[in-house]
């Protein structure tokens, strides 16, 4: 057996911004333990986000662990606490080897190892086979110079990037992922969704897309590449063996489409699979907007049948020249022929949507907001302020790095420092930005009702026992005083929206007549809106939990009977 001891991690994200509303596992790190377990290496996986570990708890794990190596998977928002992590543990274990990988760490791996002296190592793409290269090469002490998709130091302190290695062609020849992290959350959750991918990458080719760009780093590969129908379907009922209270699947997949006709007969493929096995558990997928057309009815018929749950879409805008700057390849006209597919349909479907990003005009601004408010039927304040991230190593941080926007403090860790074209624009966004942090726990009461009420109320509106049905008609009723709260509330923040961007468009050509004039009148709009939304929230918050009282109550009677 190896004598190395193998801790994967990631540290907590504390920024205050949140990634995610479930306890997802991350299946980088769960791969990865997979592979290392096979070749018998002692491994501990801590996955921080997903446990909510504190930095504390979280170095008290790896510490009890003592491992010969840390390899950890930072995102944008993590890597400060990634380094506090390593940083004290290195105080008990001075001879302990780190390694980053994963995005963040593959496009800047030069600039953080020229940051920080306690990274040893990057691996760069994909790291099933290179990590555990990179293992043996240092357990008996041999050179990494040949070793492909790795970034070190030489002895002189030189930083060496070694030429990237070819992807895994064949995703069936990796061993299922360990599930360490959705044991634990079993253990201290009652949110039982299950992460699994059935492919990598996405053909997409967005111009703001880290995935996409990571995803053709290796030039011998596909950009998109799936599992076989029959190996997803192996793990999965794998997993419903050993996990029965699985109440919900998250198909993690960039895009769980491959292309063209192939990737659509796929999807229908899975579908139908999970119909003939009798996995009857609600799922959720990614998908683009052309993934979708007129002709599709055994799609979508399959999709229903096999209990879709959500699917998440990138519109990303309303503007045709937002469209053509992020290389979506969909047009503003083929997205609203999709928005009316999945009404349609009935499908449940969250939009992803960028409302600022460095070059949208004011005009266009405008544009954007009222066709997410007339097309997307959803307004929170937080999705009125979704700016562009903006990720080196993509195609259109290379551009606003060549036209100046960036700002002197942007850096891989601080990805919204940067200018914008139309001042006005940046005004707004500091605007709504401000109004938004003011209203964090507000969006989550909207978030929540607005994605769950129909999905619990789903399998019961099936059920049907004469003598309570008084009991369902209220529910019934209830459900619909919910949806009008959360109308009230999209309207307030789309006027709202509409009252500041006027505000802005009359009086910011000279900056000292805005500060002036304006800065009161702009105080008692945001005053007046954020006491309009916390007083509605509230309402709904109550509403809420007294539609999940009674939706509980009657189902009790419903298996009494």
């Amino acid at each position: 057996m190896p004598d190395f001891r193998i801790a994967l991690a990631c540290a907590p994200n504390t920024t205050g911004i949140a990634e995610k509303i479930a306890p997802y596992e991350h299946l980088g790190l769960s791969y990865l333990g997979a592979v290392l377990r096979e070749k018998k290496y002692n491994v501990k996986l801590t996955d921080s986000d997903a446990l909510q570990l504190k930095l504390d708890e979280a170095i008290e794990r790896i510490d009890d662990f003592n491992p010969d190596i840390l390899a950890l998977s930072p995102t944008w928002a993590t890597v400060d606490n990634s380094i506090e992590l390593i940083k004290k543990i290195k105080r008990k274990n001075s001879d302990l080897i780190t390694c980053f990988g994963g995005y963040i760490a593959t496009f800047n791996d030069r600039e953080i190892l020229s940051d920080y002296s306690l990274v040893d190592y990057i691996i760069r793409g994909e790291g099933e086979r290179i990590f555990p290269a990179l293992i043996e090469k240092l357990e008996n002490n041999k050179s990494v110079e040949n070793l492909q998709s790795i970034t070190y130091r030489s002895k002189d302190g030189k930083i060496i990037q070694n030429p990237i290695a070819p992807y895994i062609k064949d995703l069936d020849t990796i061993p299922f992922p360990v599930r360490d992290t959705f044991e634990e959350i079993l253990q201290q959750d009652n949110i039982y969704i299950l992460n699994l991918i059935t492919s990598r990458g996405c053909y997409g080719n967005c111009s703001f897309c880290i995935a996409g760009a990571f995803s053709r780093l290796s030039k011998k590969t596909p950009a998109w590449r799936g599992r076989s129908i029959e190996n997803v379907i192996k793990e999965l009922e794998l997993l419903l063996d050993i996990y029965p209270q699985i109440h919900y699947i998250n198909f993690a997949d960039n895009n769980i489409f491959g292309p063209g006709i192939a990737g659509k007969n796929r999807v229908k493929r899975l579908a139908q699979a999970l119909i003939d096995h009798d996995i009857n558990i609600e799922w959720q997928a990614s998908a683009r907007s052309d993934n979708f057309d007129k002709d599709d009815d055994e799609l979508f018929k399959l999709l229903k049948s096999s209990n879709i749950g959500t699917l998440f879409i990138g519109i990303e805008s309303g503007v045709e020249s937002q469209l053509e700057l992020f290389n979506k390849r969909i047009s503003v006209a083929k997205n609203l022929k999709t928005i009316k597919l999945i009404n349609k349909w009935e499908i449940p479907v969250q939009w992803g949507y960028i409302m600022f990003n460095p070059y949208i005009k004011f005009e266009d601004l405008i544009k954007n907001a009222k066709f997410y408010f007339n097309k997307l039927k959803y307004y929170s304040i937080h999705k009125m302020t979704m700016k562009l991230r903006v990720f080196p190593g993509t195609a259109l941080y290379e551009k606003i790095r060549n036209d100046n926007l960036l700002k002197d403090s942007f850096n891989y860790k601080e990805i919204f420092n940067y200018n914008y074209l139309d001042e006005r624009v940046a005004i707004v966004e500091n605007i709504m930005t401000k109004t938004a942090n003011q209203l964090y726990a507000e969006h989550a009461i909207l978030q929540n009702a607005q994605e769950m009420t129909d999905t619990l109320l789903s399998g019961v509106l099936n059920v049907n026992v004469p003598h309570i049905l008084d009991q369902l008609q209220t529910i019934v009723r209830t459900r619909n005083s919910i949806y009008k709260k959360i109308r009230d509330i999209n309207h307030l923040n789309y006027n709202y929206f509409r009252d500041i961007m006027k505000l802005i468009k009359n009086n910011s050509n000279d900056t000292e007549i805005y500060n002036n004039k304006i800065r009161g009148v702009k105080d008692k709009i945001i005053k007046k809106h954020i006491s309009e939304i916390k007083r509605i929230s509230s309402e709904l918050d109550e509403e809420f939990k007294d539609f999940i009282k009674t939706l509980n109550d009657y189902m009790s009677e419903v298996l009494n009977v």
